[in-house]
């Protein structure tokens, strides 16, 4: 049982148990008075206007039919030990008998049973478990159910005893009644305020959550529990205000108060794979260019440069995946061509006590994949929903192509026709019309600057003069045609003067300023 359920359920039983206390009191203050035998209760209706004496009613006064149909099974018991015992000493063991199996009921393990359906197997919250009222209702007779699941045989103890629980037991589901028709609308509206607030900060914090591995969006993913099984995202509800706990005990937090609830082990909805999220919001890469054009070993220097960058302002990061992992950062000067098909995105976590956690998502694919083919294919659907493309040209190639005098210029070896080549995939992934401009921001970037002769090259005519001078000047008006926001950039990727996080702050600062002031 979780904590807010314990405080409930022991709530509940502990105003009970006061008020039997104070009829224990009354019954037999009643019963030595009057020398009469009649089970007596606390009535605070009474603590205006009577003494404290007199502040009962006896079961015979409200219910005088059933007391008297009670009282000659209580004479049966007592006529067992009268004789041995007098019938004083008889009347109040049976009496003691009666109330300590109500007290039983009310404080055994059935009673604050909240376990959910085999379908459902978590807690629900004390007030809000399924057919609440009827179980509320059966704490006091429950020491019947405690005995049968305990050993059947015992069963027959409080079933031979019940015409002297019943008093206490009736008595008892009045007041749990009345606790419970008080306790399960403030529940409710507890609920209600917790989760619009949740929502409220999640929405802000996430908004949409996506898989590195299926590339699906999705609003929130499921959760693993350490018991193995799989559950609906964990937010304030039915089953919990803080924390939702499975059957076998496990708690979840339902709120992500300290980065709690992004720590849990999370799974896709779509595709059902592990998968990890931190409850962070995204910003979605796509990377873009010929095979040999740099683009993994810009987006592996990046993570790395960034990751220094948020170490150096005291963030926590985290590389999740292994394409940008620091085995792949050691060796980035060498890495081995992307294989082609698709590729699980690479992923990055960086966050702190005072920045909600981010993510920032790499989608890297071979080179291969932007040269025409009749039996292309598609795979890109991250197109409907990245946040920026990062196109790579590698400054040796179009110098080498351009001084080349082999007849066979194919379309396909240009830098102008890997852009027409992703464009179309782009507009065929979208539905976007080919006349209309996109508003994705696109980084082109000239890269290998850490070659001399590159630099030279590029120093003296700047990015954009470098691809007209160098005979690729229809891509820079393409470029200025398919897409309204776009920047050049020169980076390197290696040595002391790496830069290639700088395109992708760029388009991070489009979605997320804040984040991007705070890495600065």
């Amino acid at each position: 049982m979780n904590k807010l359920n314990s405080k409930l359920f022991y709530a509940f039983a502990a105003v009970v148990l006061a008020f039997l206390v104070l009829g224990t009191f009354y019954t037999l203050y009643h019963l030595f008075t009057f020398n009469v035998y009649d089970v007596a209760f606390f009535d605070p209706f009474k603590v205006q206007t009577e003494s404290f004496e007199n502040m009962y009613f006896t079961f015979s006064q409200v219910l005088p039919e059933l007391w008297a149909f009670l009282q000659t099974s209580n004479s049966f018991y007592v006529n067992l030990l009268a004789d041995y015992v007098g019938d004083a000493i008889a009347t109040l063991l049976f009496f003691a008998i009666g109330v300590a199996l109500v007290i039983m009921g009310l404080f055994s393990k059935p009673s604050g049973n909240c376990k959910g359906p085999d379908s459902d197997p978590r807690e629900y919250i004390f007030t809000h478990r399924r057919l609440a009222p009827l179980k509320i209702l059966a704490m006091p007779w429950n020491a019947i159910t405690a005995c049968w699941n305990f050993k059947k045989v015992p069963v027959i103890i409080p079933i031979i005893f019940l015409p002297l629980m019943a008093p206490f037991a009736l008595y008892a589901d009045v007041l749990l009644i009345v606790i419970y028709v008080i306790a399960a609308p403030v529940m409710a509206l507890r609920i209600r305020s917790a989760a619009a607030k949740d929502k409220e900060v999640y929405d802000d914090a996430v908004g949409v959550a996506i898989c590195p591995k299926c590339k699906r969006t999705f609003y929130q993913p499921k959760v693993k529990c350490k018991c193995g099984s799989v559950f609906d995202y964990p937010v304030p509800d039915r089953h919990g205000l803080v924390e939702h706990t499975c059957n076998k005990g496990h708690s979840m937090p339902c709120t992500n108060e300290n980065g709690a609830r992004g720590r849990l082990a999370c799974v896709c909805p779509h595709c059902n794979m592990d998968i990890p999220l931190h409850e962070a919001k995204p910003t979605v890469f796509s990377m873009v260019g010929a095979s040999g054009s740099g683009k993994t070993a810009m987006m592996v220097s990046a993570a790395e440069i960034i990751a220094a960058k948020a170490k150096s302002k005291a963030f926590i990061t985290e590389l999740s995946t292994p394409g940008i992992s620091p085995n792949m950062q050691a060796i980035k000067d060498i890495l081995p061509p992307t294989v082609s098909g698709e590729l699980d995105t690479e992923c990055m976590f960086v966050w702190s006590r005072e920045l909600d956690a981010r993510e920032l998502m790499f989608n890297d694919i071979s080179g291969g994949e932007f040269e025409p083919k009749e039996d292309k294919v598609i795979f890109q659907d991250y197109y409907k929903y990245t946040d920026g493309f990062v196109f790579a040209i590698d400054p040796m190639a179009v110098m080498a192509f351009h001084k080349s005098d082999s007849p066979i210029k194919s379309n396909k070896t240009t830098v102008s026709g890997t852009l027409e080549s992703f464009y179309s995939i782009f507009t065929m992934v979208t539905g976007a019309s080919p006349s209309a401009r996109s508003g994705v921001p696109v980084a082109v970037v000239l890269t290998k600057m850490d070659n001399p002769r590159v630099a030279a090259a590029i120093r003296e005519n700047g990015a954009e003069g470098f691809l007209r001078a160098y005979g690729e000047g229809d891509f820079v008006r393409n470029m200025q045609i398919m897409f309204t926001d776009v920047k050049y950039f020169t980076v390197s990727s290696v040595g002391g003067e790496a830069n290639a996080h700088e395109p992708f702050l760029w388009i991070t600062a489009k979605k997320d300023k804040t984040f991007v002031s705070k890495l600065s």
